[in-house]
């Protein structure tokens, strides 16, 4: 038997690499044009926006700028929690159960909160405080 026939372990793991190239372009390839991609975008915009909105919502709590501001972050904060959480149930439901109703009941919960977010931090901007005035009386003294 001629050991020429056999492949050398450097030969192997340039073969490896370079399927393994192949796959993973083409698996990235695919996820570009495919709609898996549209949460993802979702949820960098709703990163940007409370990038954006925390720091003005602060600097204008006290003003008539603060109620649109705040109710961009009633919808900006819980619609990027969801998007996460939903992520959380793609990766852990089947470790929890196998069965495929534990991801879908998982999921109707997670949508569950998140209306639920929206609607009560809706309604803290509309008939109270605001998100903002709410958090800064968390840390204002209270009167004796």
């Amino acid at each position: 038997v001629s050991t020429s026939s056999f492949p050398t372990s450097a030969n192997l793991l340039h073969l490896y690499l370079r399927e393994s190239f192949t796959l993973t372009t083409s698996k990235m390839a695919n996820k570009l044009f495919s709609a898996d991609l549209l949460p993802m975008k979702y949820y960098h915009m709703t990163s940007v926006a409370a990038a954006a909105l925390v720091p003005l919502s602060i600097a204008t709590s006290p003003n008539a700028l603060s109620m649109p501001v705040d109710l961009a972050l009633a919808v900006a904060l819980p619609i990027h929690s969801h998007i996460a959480l939903n992520y959380v149930v793609s990766d852990y439901a089947q470790k929890i159960s196998k069965h495929p109703a534990c991801a879908g009941s998982m999921r109707l919960a997670v949508m569950g909160m998140t209306a639920v977010s929206i609607l009560g931090l809706t309604k803290l901007t509309l008939n109270g405080k605001g998100v903002t005035g709410t958090l800064k009386e968390l840390w204002r003294p209270k009167a004796v």
